[in-house]
């Protein structure tokens, strides 16, 4: 066995938390599965990385550690609040932060990690489990009698074999950490992505969509896509990357063409990030009526077009073409 029994156990609690939320009726159960995950990963990277050079500032000065913690205390705290006030904020949100990553430097090194998105998760976590216990009349599910109808994943015999499936792979992924020759990338795997995602489903199956908030959704990702979009111009006129890791630029100045990569690393990930947005204008296009909306989806789809054109990825318009 690679992993220590520690390691062992923070990933089994990590995942197998995140599994019971996925499977979990009761609301309670649920949400208390979803916080002990989301808990537990940040804490099994820490205990992972304490004693190398990543963490020697809070090593060194217990109090940045403290004023972190409570940074992000407050901002979960506060996002919260507006997710129970603005109810449609909590699923734009959480498109709208997906691809945004923050470099944060830690002794010496910087990792560019989903910060925003995970402030999401979390806040909304601490909104819809703040409602569960806070309702007094609430059915097994977690709505209230007066609610309205809600299109949820568990409404679909596949969202709950989804749900099964994925819980399945996460306890699974769990116990393969006991032979594997990585654990600490097993632990990143787990902490960064595989956890908040499951919760982070979980947490949108639980919200009452609506033809406005589909909207919301989609005018905030063509947003995010157009930013990019204009970032990725303003690369190809100035012939300069933003963010390159090198590989990038010497490519770009050996070949007659000149690959952007906007605010991503991989002119790939770049590529297919706005074949996904593409896909959705599409698909507005093609069942909306004639409105000024439906101009401006055309109008942004031919920008994003064109910035997809600019990446030259390959895999971005496959992904368009399968979309």
């Amino acid at each position: 066995m690679t992993a220590s029994s520690l390691q062992l156990l923070g990933i089994l609690v990590a995942c197998g938390g995140a599994a019971v939320a996925l499977l979990a009726r009761d609301p309670r159960l649920r949400y208390g599965a979803a916080a002990v995950a989301l808990i537990a990963a940040p804490a099994l990277v820490a205990g992972d990385v304490w004693h190398s050079t990543r963490l020697i500032d809070f090593r060194s000065h217990p109090a940045k550690l403290a004023a972190a913690i409570a940074v992000a205390l407050l901002a979960v705290g506060g996002a919260a609040a507006v997710f129970r006030r603005f109810a449609w904020i909590f699923p734009v949100s959480v498109f709208a932060a997906l691809p945004l990553r923050v470099p944060v430097q830690l002794g010496g090194h910087t990792s560019h990690l989903l910060i925003p998105l995970y402030m999401v998760i979390a806040g909304g976590l601490a909104c819809f489990a703040y409602t569960a216990l806070s309702e007094r009349e609430t059915r097994a599910d977690g709505r209230r009698p007066n609610d309205p109808p809600a299109i949820s994943l568990t409404d679909w015999p596949a969202g709950i074999w989804l749900y099964r499936v994925l819980a399945a792979t996460l306890v699974l992924y769990a116990i393969q950490t006991i032979y594997t020759a990585d654990v600490s990338n097993a632990i990143e795997n787990a902490s960064f992505f595989l956890v908040p995602f499951a919760v982070m489903l979980m947490l949108l199956g639980e919200v009452r969509w609506t033809r406005r908030m589909l909207g919301g959704v989609l005018i905030a990702v063509s947003a995010m896509g157009l930013l990019f979009a204009a970032v990725a111009f303003g690369e190809y006129a100035a012939r300069d990357l933003i963010l390159s890791r090198g590989n990038l630029l010497q490519s770009n100045q050996i070949h007659l063409y000149f690959r952007v990569n906007s605010l991503f690393y991989d002119p790939n990930v770049f590529g297919r990030y706005l074949a996904l947005i593409l896909v959705a204008l599409g698909a507005y296009l093609a069942w909306s009526r004639g409105t000024w909306a439906q101009t401006a989806a055309a109008i942004a789809s031919g920008i994003l077009l064109v910035g997809l054109a600019l990446s030259y990825s390959i895999t971005g318009f496959a992904a368009l073409i399968a979309g």
